[in-house]
């Protein structure tokens, strides 16, 4: 599989996710799988059970996330995550399609992430394997692991249910 395209709009999603004006968006190969388009955004009060419903299980996705969180001592946090979506429950016709699909959620994004806009060091990376991989707390507790104040759990609720 050649490296996906990067559509047009995808990068103005994406700068749209990092300032907090979208919570996220949803990323997809087009029909002629030669480039990365968006197939859904998410405005900020969005409960974070309707963006985690756009994933498919039988189809690869990657998302961008705006993660917000409060830390102890009145500090906010707002932590950009790039989602890797590849379902265990991806089959198709033949095991050599199914793995070419699989292998591509790794090298797809490729072209995005060596944009300079993206700057690695401020995005998170998360694979996702199934529902539990991209529940709130998973998620939480990747984006949070390297912070020194403890994080305060009524702002994850907040967040999950689009107010925060």
């Amino acid at each position: 599989m050649d490296p996906l395209q990067v559509g047009e709009n995808v990068f103005e999603g994406f700068m749209k996710v990092r300032s907090g004006e979208l919570m996220g968006m949803i990323l997809k190969v087009s029909e002629d799988e030669k480039t990365l388009e968006i197939e859904h955004t998410f405005k900020r009060t969005t409960p974070y059970s309707e963006f985690t419903r756009c994933f498919d299980n039988n189809d690869i996705r990657w998302a961008v996330l705006n993660f917000r969180f409060n830390v102890a001592e009145g500090g906010k946090r707002d932590k950009l995550v790039w989602i890797a979506w590849s379902p265990d429950t991806l089959h198709r016709k033949s095991p050599r399609e199914t793995c070419r699909l699989k292998m591509s959620v790794m090298t797809a994004p490729s072209e995005f992430l060596k944009n300079p806009i993206v700057s690695k060091k401020s995005v998170a990376f998360l694979q996702a394997n199934g529902p539990d991989d991209i529940v709130a707390e998973s998620v939480l507790s990747k984006v949070s692991k390297f912070e020194r104040d403890p994080v305060v759990p009524s702002s994850v609720l907040s967040f999950i249910n689009g107010q925060l």
